[in-house]
């Protein structure tokens, strides 16, 4: 049996920033902003972190309605989302290229969610309505078949940040670029896949992320599901109006995408050019 060593990131070159959140604590990310573009934290991750936030305290059942959800993230960069929904009881796998898995394994491991045999309930809920979940990094690229460079997901068993958060780098160079195929592995059931902020003005990665949304989406989900069946979410920030476009449209024609309301996560309207969308699999 091959043991795989994954590189521990440099911490000495790292910034530390943590974001506070009512009734679920304090998340601590590690980022390194200028370097990549998947290495710090975007907003619209953090409107979205505070969206889910919203939808669990709001859930009618005795827990989180995310607690042993099997939740996907793609283009995860930080882990940020990702770490949020594990905090709310999630089974989180946080994906993106090869080169931020280190990142990512950090920054999960610097909020206590590395997998364990018998799950504690989360010190960092204050109303104590949270049970800790976890969460695994692994590398994927887009397109179907996905690249895995491991089996993508295991069995299923505060106040907002003081300074505004980077907008990302318009370095070109620094996008992602669609990756060689390779069958897809054995994923398991996916409740939720989630996406912050991962359309960008590269439209090469535009089809093989929707195929990638459609392979997850298509699986069974569990019985965990909030909706009963998988859903994704997608929040993304307009900066490419044009070169943008033909993704919402090919989006929309390939789901059933319900446009969430501007009030659910952004109340005080202070950020008009950011949209979330919640889509199913007809």
């Amino acid at each position: 049996m091959a043991i795989i060593l994954r590189p521990r990131v440099d911490c000495f070159h790292l910034e530390e920033r943590p974001f506070g959140y009512p009734s679920l604590g304090r998340i601590i990310i590690s980022q390194r902003p200028g370097t990549h573009v998947g290495a710090y934290v975007w907003t619209c991750s953090h409107l979205m972190a505070k969206f889910f936030i919203g939808k669990a305290l709001s859930c009618s059942l005795p827990q989180s309605c995310f607690q042993d959800c099997s939740v996907v993230e793609l283009g995860a960069g930080t882990g940020h989302l990702g770490i949020a929904l594990a905090l709310m009881g999630a089974h989180v796998t946080v994906t993106d290229m090869d080169e931020l898995v280190p990142l990512l394994d950090h920054n999960i491991e610097m909020n206590g969610l590395v997998k364990q045999p018998h799950p504690q309930p989360s010190p960092s809920a204050a109303s104590g309505k949270f049970t800790r979940g976890w969460a695994v990094a692994r590398a994927l690229m887009w397109g179907v078949p996905p690249r895995p460079c491991d089996p993508l997901l295991p069995p299923v068993g505060s106040t907002p940040p003081a300074t505004p958060l980077p907008s990302p780098p318009a370095d070109a160079s620094l996008l992602p670029t669609p990756q060689p195929q390779q069958p897809l592995p054995d994923l398991g059931q996916v409740d939720m896949v989630v996406c912050s902020d991962v359309v960008y003005n590269n439209v090469r990665s535009h089809v093989p992320l929707l195929e990638t949304l459609e392979a997850l989406l298509s699986r069974p989900a569990s019985a965990q599901a909030p909706d009963g069946k998988p859903v994704g979410y997608l929040g993304a920030f307009e900066r490419y109006p044009e070169q943008e476009r033909p993704f919402f449209e090919l989006l929309r024609a390939r789901f059933a995408v319900v446009d969430v309301p501007r009030g659910e996560f952004d109340p005080a309207g202070a950020f008009p050019l950011m949209h979330l969308y919640r889509f199913t699999v007809p």
